[in-house]
């Protein structure tokens, strides 16, 4: 299909890359998700670009009216596009998400790559249809996982080669040479914004390992996507704001309360828990 339009639906600097991109081919429009802060620099860097913030609903009104063979990417979008805007015969969407489907579907993936363990994820850009992170493939690449690789870090890694491989994704679409590869997504598998790692509870009773896992995969910095995570240490609930690992051996195995720090002693190294107080969350 030859397009008339382009508009890049979502936020951050994803929006922004793939937007200047597609504007080089294509009258392009950028709408950034309503909720998101307002974002001075963005605008600016989008100011030769028609630019809106929407909520959903004007979103898709925006999206339905415009007249003409309308491509749409997703990039960084939360909204979910219904099941009239993806049967349009003149629309075509595209997405983004951050991992190798049908791998991590929903909502932050990066966070439940470093929970569960792997040692790479990626992305995946992809045609939309009726359901959630599914359609066919146009094209993914892998992103190593590292032992310190925190959601926040992770996510950054995603943000960049997704912006690495637009370009191709761009060319393969509007040139109509993607070679489509059917995504087979279940349902059950998608992860909504309320699921949380453990329920967001330190278990004291994990190997350092998933312990570092469970602490990196809820480490957003300053974006935080989950409710504070919480540790019962005496029958007490306890969060934390910061946290540091380390692979110290130790004799002195177990669990300390010093100061406002909580100390977790395992044979093979230690995690502090620091600045604690007390957790509104569980218990």
């Amino acid at each position: 299909m030859k397009f008339d339009k382009i508009i890049v639906v979502g936020s951050s600097r994803l929006l922004k890359h793939c937007a200047l991109e597609c504007n080089r081919y294509l009258p392009t429009d950028a709408i950034e998700n309503a909720h998101v802060p307002d974002n001075k620099a963005l605008q600016r860097a989008l100011s030769d670009i028609p630019f809106h913030k929407l909520n959903k609903n004007d979103t898709m009104d925006y999206i339905d009216r415009s007249d003409g063979r309308i491509l749409v990417f997703s990039a960084l979008n939360t909204y979910l596009f219904p099941r009239y805007i993806v049967n349009k015969k003149n629309i075509t969407i595209v997405n983004f998400h951050p991992a190798l489907l049908p791998k991590y579907p929903g909502r932050n993936s990066e966070a439940w790559a470093i929970y569960e363990g792997g040692n790479e994820t990626g992305i995946t850009w992809h045609y939309i249809d009726e359901n959630v992170d599914n359609g066919f493939i146009i094209l993914q690449h892998k992103v190593s996982i590292e032992k310190t690789d925190t959601a926040a870090s992770l996510f950054s890694k995603l943000m960049e080669e997704g912006e690495k491989s637009f370009s191709a994704v761009l060319s393969q679409v509007l040139n109509d040479t993607v070679v489509k590869i059917p995504l087979n997504t279940d349902p059950a598998d998608i992860k909504l914004s309320r699921d949380v790692p453990n329920n967001g509870l330190f278990d004291v009773n994990w190997d350092i390992d998933q312990a570092s896992r469970f602490l990196r995969c809820m480490d957003f910095g300053v974006c935080p996507q989950f409710p504070a995570p919480c540790i019962i240490v005496n029958n007490t609930t306890y969060t934390w704001k910061r946290y540091s690992i380390d692979d110290i051996r130790n004799e002195n195995i177990g669990i300390y309360i010093r100061n406002d720090n909580i100390i977790i002693n395992y044979e093979s190294g230690t995690i502090v828990l620091k600045k604690i107080s007390y957790c509104d969350n569980g218990g």
